[in-house]
């Protein structure tokens, strides 16, 4: 007897849709080219995957090389470093402004003759003006060299009056020092701002003769003292 086996088909079929295949041009144009629809994807090729795990390999083992090399090898040579060295910020002093009379003359000015020190103030010469300018306290350090006074404070007349204008505002410079103290580097951080500049409606001039008249009245009458007002110049 024979017998007929039907052979199976193991392939499996697939139900294929015309818009699988064709494209309708009329809808062409509303395909977004941005989220790629309209192309056909490929899937990424495993030579392209290979190489970029390789990379990442490599990039890995750079990283984990240096921190071999600064934490184990160069242990001892950074520690030694951080012991002795040390970051300090020491503020950059900043110009105190300039005071004039109306005329342009000015009454009060700085002398920077030593450089990384506080300027010091200069007044004009002229009498009659000490009480009206004023004086300054200037920055201070502690026995160990750190400020405890980083800018000159106005103390009397019109330096107290317009110190906020005048002072300004100081920088900052990061400095590096050894166990000796001595600067290895420095850096500027923030640079400092001049103070404002200041223009009186005093006029100089007429300030010393009024004073000139008021000492000789003074002298002449054994004052100690005196004020006065000029009321028709």
């Amino acid at each position: 007897m024979l017998r007929f086996h039907k052979r199976k088909n193991n392939k499996r079929s697939f139900e294929l849709h015309p818009d699988e295949i064709l494209l309708d041009v009329d809808n062409l144009p509303q395909f977004d080219a941005q989220q790629f629809e309209g192309r056909v994807e490929q899937p990424i090729r495993k030579r392209s995957l290979f190489g970029l795990f390789v990379f990442i390999a490599a990039l890995g083992l750079f990283f984990v090389g240096r921190l071999v090399v600064l934490q184990v090898a160069q242990h001892q040579v950074y520690l030694t470093k951080s012991e002795q060295n040390s970051l300090t910020h020491i503020p950059i002093l900043a110009d105190r402004g300039l005071v004039y009379d109306r005329n342009g003359v000015e009454l009060a000015w700085n002398d920077q003759r030593i450089k990384d020190a506080p300027a010091k103030r200069i007044y004009i010469q002229a009498g009659g003006f000490a009480s009206l300018i004023g004086y300054v306290s200037y920055p201070a350090k502690d026995e160990k060299g750190f400020f405890w006074q980083d800018r000159t404070v106005g103390k009397d007349g019109v330096e107290k009056q317009f110190d906020t204008a005048l002072a300004g505002v100081n920088g900052t410079r990061l400095v590096e020092t050894d166990v000796s103290g001595a600067i290895l580097s420095a850096n500027s951080v923030e640079l400092p701002q001049a103070g404002e500049n200041l223009t009186l409606s005093i006029d100089s001039r007429i300030q010393s003769v009024l004073f000139s008249g008021i000492k000789s009245l003074a002298e002449q009458s054994d004052y100690r003292g005196g004020a006065g007002a000029i009321m028709d110049i």
